[in-house]
């Protein structure tokens, strides 16, 4: 989830509301998990399933 201002960058509004299994590639730069390229402010929220 991204931080939803002026200043998220365009692949990560793409990214954005996509469900990711934790662990695996995301397709942000380096394949990184949100909060870890510099400077991203995105977070991850957890998906439970039952």
């Amino acid at each position: 989830m991204t931080a939803h201002d002026e200043r998220v960058r365009p692949l990560h509004k793409k990214l954005d509301g996509n469900t990711y299994k934790w662990g695996e590639p995301t397709g942000a730069e380096e394949g990184l998990p949100p909060g870890q390229p510099i400077n991203c402010r995105c977070v991850a929220r957890g998906v439970v399933e039952f």
